[in-house]
């Protein structure tokens, strides 16, 4: 059987440069619904650009990339926003000068199926669609523990607040597939064991899968059903965190770089 077979999400022979320098070189994995698939590797790896390939801010050189058998490589970021792909980013890219509840409303109309002259003329679909998306972006608030904070302006919280608050405007297109780039960065250790709990929550309730790119090994280890790690933009080991954890090619990969590749790290 093809690994790629039943897939949600498949990258096949994925390849892209920069200046000569190639980033990502022939790269291929698959995503199955349901599961939590982590990308890990040494810094400069090429996570994040894989990341912009499958979101459309990249297009790659060679290969392939489908959704739901869908071309992603014909499509642009918003057509596959609206698709069922949310990501959060390593840099927050929030409307800062925004409320929390502007934010969410801004994604969901990424998926408005009013269309642009029924919203421009205030038609009854689009009142009717106004005010489910606003329905809908307030129940995505409560269940992160955010309606308190509807009303406010994103840069009056502090870090740890908007990255939540990223992770809400990314579930507001209600994905199928979902991609959090380093969403534990900056977070203490106790903030990253709540996330890790949520992460778990969050596919289960909703039903999702997630990509997660992250360097927190302790989450990595603890959440993950497989692990795909790349190195130099090619993927030296997949497999199950135990497997990852006593492959040899991992081992190198990470030699003299603090990142503990254990559970209990």
């Amino acid at each position: 059987m093809s690994e790629h077979e039943g897939a949600l999400l498949s990258l096949e022979e994925v390849s892209i440069s920069f200046g000569g320098i190639r980033a990502v070189d022939a790269l291929s994995f698959s995503v199955h619904p349901g599961e939590i698939y982590t990308v890990i590797g040494p810094n400069g790896a090429g996570k994040t650009t894989v990341f912009n390939i499958i979101s459309g801010f990249y297009r790659p050189n060679a290969g392939r990339v489908r959704f739901r058998e869908v071309d992603l490589l014909t499509l642009g970021p918003h057509q596959i926003a609206a698709l069922g792909i949310g990501r959060t980013f390593q840099n927050l890219e929030l409307f800062s000068g925004m409320t929390v509840l502007d934010n969410l409303l801004i994604a969901k109309h990424l998926s408005n199926s009013a269309g642009f002259w029924s919203c421009l003329l205030r038609s009854p679909k689009a009142r009717s669609e106004e005010q489910r998306v606003r329905r809908d972006s307030e129940e995505i608030l409560r269940y992160l523990g955010l309606e308190r904070q509807a009303g406010q302006v994103i840069s009056d919280f502090p870090f740890p607040t908007q990255k939540r608050i990223e992770l809400a405007r990314a579930l507001a297109l209600r994905p199928r597939l979902l991609l959090l780039d380093e969403p534990a960065g900056g977070l203490n250790r106790q903030e990253s064991e709540e996330l890790a709990g949520l992460i778990v929550r969050i596919r289960r309730d909703f039903e999702l899968s997630i990509i997660l790119v992250e360097h927190d090994m302790s989450m990595v280890m603890n959440i993950s059903d497989r692990i795909c790690v790349i190195d130099q933009g090619r993927r030296i080991a997949e497999g199950d965190p135990g497997a990852i954890q006593n492959d040899p090619q991992v081992i190198e990969a990470y030699l003299g770089r603090e990142v503990p590749l254990n559970a209990e790290a």
